[in-house]
């Protein structure tokens, strides 16, 4: 799609509104970001991801999500809907999709005013910082994924 063709409405489902998304970060889009077609790389997607992932498990505050420990990405699937172009802003709205003892599950989509720009689900495991070796999330970080962490919703 060429910058001046009208965008076309999005394919996607439930995942298409904002409503359900509890946990809320934002980002800035910068020129570097875009590829030789005009548009923003699909890495720098992942990385707005990411940023969301950390907002909600981290109650928005970066670092750790537990003392000795780190979260690991073991599977990341991104769908695109939309082109996104430089200059902007988007919100990144993250939600828990499930919880197991040591892995959890989050659904994600990139927001451009209302228009969705893509959506992932990342399944995430707690591993212990020393051995490397998934460790039980605790009652305190259930907790908190299952909050939404502490974003508000823009």
């Amino acid at each position: 799609m060429g910058r001046s063709e009208k965008p076309q409405p999005s394919r996607a489902g439930p995942e298409a509104s904002r409503e359900g998304y509890r946990c809320w970060s934002h980002d800035k889009l910068r020129n570097s970001d875009t590829d030789q077609q005009g548009h923003v790389n699909h890495a720098v997607l992942a990385t707005f991801f990411e940023t969301g992932r950390i907002g909600l498990f981290t109650g928005g505050e970066g670092g750790s999500p537990e003392p000795d420990a780190i979260v690991m990405v073991v599977s990341l699937l991104m769908r695109f809907h939309r082109e996104l172009s430089y200059p902007g802003t988007v919100d990144i709205g993250t939600r828990l999709k499930r919880i197991g003892r040591t892995s959890f599950t989050v659904e994600q989509a990139i927001f451009r005013g209302e228009a969705l720009i893509a959506t992932a689900e990342a399944t995430c495991v707690l591993v212990d910082e020393r051995t490397r070796r998934p460790r039980p999330i605790s009652g305190g970080l259930r907790k908190r994924l299952a909050a939404g962490g502490s974003e508000a919703a823009p």
